[in-house]
């Protein structure tokens, strides 16, 4: 019986590192790329884990922003190869649009769960 509980408990442990190694971790999932192109932005409804690093990075012709709705951030003008940074420190959706091609509807939104 001693035996058989050793090993019941030599299971457990296994199977927990087993899962442990199977989850991803934060450091995997802590940033994220959005490209900026002259009509969209690429990924532009994302949902990340908070803490988590949105990186947009220009790769269009024109000048873009990235400007949140509630103004907490706001990245200014971006040229071509240009990228701004921004952390999702709170649960919450975020929604960005660009400044200058808010007519031609350039938006997104960021729900930080």
């Amino acid at each position: 019986m001693r035996r058989m509980v050793g090993s019941l408990l030599v299971l457990v442990v296994l199977a927990g590192a087993a899962l442990a190694l199977a989850r991803p971790s934060h450091a995997e999932d802590a940033a994220v790329e959005v490209t900026i192109r002259d009509d969209r932005f690429t990924d532009s409804r994302l949902t990340i884990p908070a803490g988590t690093t949105v990186t947009w990075t220009h790769k269009g012709n024109n000048s873009h922003t990235v400007s949140p709705l509630d103004g907490d951030w706001e990245s200014g003008p971006l040229t071509r190869g240009e990228s701004f940074s921004y952390t999702f420190p709170e649960p919450g959706t975020y929604p960005y649009l660009c400044r200058q091609h808010l007519l031609q509807g350039m938006r997104g939104t960021i729900t930080v769960e």
